[in-house]
C-alpha cells in the first residue's frame, strides 16, 4: 500500500473520531494526550505531517487558530502533552506563521516543563516524516509534563549572529543566524524516542540545515550540529560545528557520564557527583576529570580529580545560597579530544528543620529503662540532650545516645529523675525540644518489729512470737516473705543455763509467715541470746529491700 494511501486512511479516521477544534473560549486539553498544534505553524492543518504522526502515536489533536490560541491562559497550555509548532513548508515568515505564539510566549512557554525538540530546518518540505516523527515522539516522552516540537522553518536563513529568536523567549534566551544551504549533519545526543536518525539521514536533504544557534540557555542539550560549518560549538563527542538541533531531555553522546542528573538539598549541606568515564565500554583509570558549575550560585567552582579503576571519581561540594547549579564534567580522551559529559542540575533550598514530636514524660522504676526521642525534619541534624538545664549529657554509665535522636537511660537511679531536653542543630541554626520529665520511683523499704521483743525469764518455754512488717514502694504489687530467724547462740551451748535443749526456733516458714515461736534461754557464760528476724520485700521491678528486727533473751532481769 503506498504511502499517499496510508495517510489517506488515517486523515478519514482522524476527522472521524479525534479531530478537535477549539472553540473561541479558552479551554484546556480534552484528555491527558491530548496535543495542541497552532493552525498557522503547519500547512494542511488537520492533513498535516504533524498532525497525523500524532495521530499516529495515539494522541488527540486539537487544532487552534491565532485567536483560539491567544485566549489560553498558562494553566490552558499545561494540560496539553505536548505543543507543536511545526514546518508550513519552508516559511520565510515568522511574523505570519509564528504570530501567535510570539505574542503570548510568556504564557504557553513556562508552561512547557517536559522534554523540547527544536530543529534549524524545514523537514516537511523535505518529506524527512520520520524527523517529524521523532521530534514529537521525544515532546510526548513525559505523560506528565507538557513537550514542545518545534521547527524554525526557513524563518531565518539568511540572518545575521545572535539574531532574536522572540517566539523562544518564554523558553529562555536564544539566538541564531542562517546558514542558507547545509548538508552535513551529526548526532550529539540522544533519547531512545530519537532512535533512527542517524549522521546519514540528517544529512544530504539538499538543505538540511538552514538555521543555526549561537547562543541558548544552559539546560539545553545540543542534539545535532553542521559540522565543520563553524567553531562555534565543541560537542561532548569532540566534533566541532554549529548546532541546529537542541533539546531539553535528551542524552549527551560522550564517554563521560554525570550523577545524579537531578537533585535537591538544603543550603549547608553536602552534593556529591559521580563522574565515569569509558572508552569503547572499558573503564578508563587515571583519566583527569574536571567538574564545573557552568552556572548558578556556585558559578565558577570547579574540581579536578583522577579516576578509579572502576572509571569514577567523584566531587563533593555545598552551598551557603538557594537557588539552581548547573554541574558539567570533562576529560580529555586519548586522540587530546575534550569530551564533555550531560549537565546536571542541583537545586539548593532553604534549610527546613522542624521538630515535629516531643520527647515525652516518662515514669519507670529504679532499675529500669527509659527513653526520651524527638522527631525531627531536616538534612544533617546534630542533637545534644541536656538534664536540668546542665552541661549536655555524653554516653557512658547508664546514659546511651546523648548526640542521637533518642537517649536511653539504663538502668535508671533515683539520680536520674530530672528534666531532660535535646538541642537539635543544622544548617538551618539551632531549635531546642520541650522539656519532657523522668520520675524515677525509689525501691521498696520495709520495717520489721516484732511482739513479745523481751524475753524473761529464761525458763526455756517456747514464747510465741508476732511479727509486723510494714512496706512502701510504688513500683506494683509488692510481695513480702521471711527470710530467716536466726539465734546468736547455738541450741544446747556449752556450759549451763540454756537448759540443755534443742529446736530452740519453732514454726517458721519462708514465704508470708509472721507468727513462730522461740525459746527462753540463754547460756549462763554468755552476753545473752539475741534472736534475730528478716524479711525481704520484692516490687513488680525486682528490687529488693530487707528488714530486721530482734528478740532478746538478756542474761540477767533488767
Amino acid at each position: 500500500m503506498s504511502k499517499l494511501v496510508l495517510r489517506a486512511v488515517a486523515l478519514l479516521a482522524l476527522f472521524a473520531s479525534m479531530a478537535i477544534s477549539t472553540p473561541l473560549f479558552a479551554q484546556g486539553a480534552a484528555d491527558d494526550h491530548t496535543v495542541l498544534i497552532l493552525n498557522s505553524s503547519v500547512s494542511g492543518g488537520m492533513s498535516s505531517d504533524e498532525a497525523i504522526e500524532a495521530l499516529g502515536m495515539g494522541m488527540t489533536v486539537e487544532l487552534a487558530s491565532d485567536v483560539q490560541w491567544a485566549a489560553k491562559s498558562a494553566a490552558d497550555f499545561a494540560t496539553y502533552r505536548a505543543i507543536i509548532l511545526g514546518d508550513p513548508n519552508c516559511s520565510t515568515n515568522p511574523g505570519v506563521s509564528l504570530a501567535a505564539a510570539t505574542a503570548n510566549t510568556l504564557t504557553w512557554g513556562p508552561a512547557v516543563t517536559g522534554n523540547i525538540f527544536i530543529i534549524g530546518s524545514d523537514p516537511v518540505l523535505h518529506n524527512k516524516v520520520p524527523v517529524t516523527n521523532a521530534g514529537i515522539a521525544f515532546a510526548i516522552a513525559d505523560a506528565n509534563k507538557t513537550g514542545l516540537y518545534m521547527t524554525l522553518s526557513c524563518y531565518y536563513y539568511d540572518a545575521g549572529a545572535f539574531t532574536p529568536v522572540p517566539s523562544l523567549a518564554g523558553l529562555g534566551t536564544f539566538t541564531i543566524r542562517g546558514v542558507g544551504c547545509y548538508d552535513n549533519a551529526h548526532i550529539t545526543a540522544t533519547h531512545p524516542a530519537l532512535a533512527g536518525l542517524t549522521d546519514a539521514y540528517m544529512s544530504g536533504w539538499g538543505c538540511t540545515v538552514h538555521e543555526t544557534f549561537d547562543t541558548w540557555p544552559v539546560t539545553f542539550q545540543v542534539l545535532a550540529i553542521a559540522r565543520d560549518a563553524g567553531a562555534v560549538y565543541t560537542a561532548p563527542d569532540g566534533s566541532v560545528g554549529v548546532p541546529f538541533i537542541l533539546a531539553r531531555g535528551a542524552t549527551v553522546i560522550s564517554d563521560i557520564s554525570i550523577e545524579p542528573l537531578t537533585a535537591t538539598g538544603a543550603t549547608g549541606t553536602d552534593h556529591t557527583l559521580t563522574a565515569t568515564v569509558t572508552e569503547d565500554d572499558v573503564a578508563v583509570m587515571g583519566a583527569s576529570v574536571t567538574f564545573t558549575v557552568i552556572s548558578g550560585p556556585n558559578a565558577g567552582a570547579t574540581s579536578t580529580s583522577s579516576t578509579d579503576d572502576g572509571g569514577q571519581t567523584t566531587w563533593t561540594f555545598s552551598s551557603a545560597l538557594t537557588g539552581t547549579d548547573l554541574i558539567r564534567a570533562s576529560f580529555v580522551d586519548g586522540d587530546g579530544t575534550t569530551q564533555t559529559s550531560d549537565v546536571a542540575e542541583m537545586v539548593w533550598t532553604e534549610p527546613v528543620m522542624e521538630i515535629i514530636g516531643q520527647p515525652e514524660d516518662q515514669t519507670v522504676c529504679t532499675g529500669g529503662s527509659a527513653s526520651f526521642t524527638v522527631t525531627t525534619i531536616g538534612d544533617d541534624l546534630s542533637f545534644a540532650w541536656y538534664k536540668d538545664g546542665l552541661g549536655a549529657l555524653a554516653d557512658g554509665g547508664n546514659i546511651s545516645g546523648a548526640s542521637t535522636a533518642t537517649l536511653t537511660i539504663s538502668p535508671a537511679t533515683t539520680a536520674d529523675a530530672g528534666d531532660y531536653y535535646v538541642v537539635v542543630s543544622g544548617p538551618g541554626g539551632e531549635l531546642t525540644s520541650e522539656m519532657a520529665t523522668l520520675t524515677v520511683h525509689a525501691p521498696p523499704t520495709i520495717t520489721v518489729t516484732v511482739d513479745p521483743s523481751y524475753l524473761w525469764p529464761p525458763n526455756h518455754s517456747m514464747i510465741p512470737i508476732t511479727a509486723t512488717v510494714v512496706t512502701t514502694g510504688d513500683c506494683g504489687p509488692l510481695t513480702v516473705e521471711l527470710v530467716s530467724v536466726t539465734s546468736n547462740e547455738p541450741d544446747n551451748a556449752n556450759g549451763n543455763g540454756d537448759g540443755n535443749t534443742v529446736d530452740d526456733i519453732q514454726g517458721v516458714d519462708t514465704g508470708a509467715d509472721y507468727a513462730f515461736s522461740v525459746r527462753a534461754e540463754r547460756a549462763a557464760g554468755g552476753t545473752g541470746r539475741v534472736y534475730t528476724v528478716t524479711y525481704r520485700v520484692t516490687d513488680a521491678a525486682g528490687n529488693e529491700a530487707t528488714g530486721t528486727a530482734t528478740i532478746s533473751v538478756p542474761l540477767n532481769q533488767r
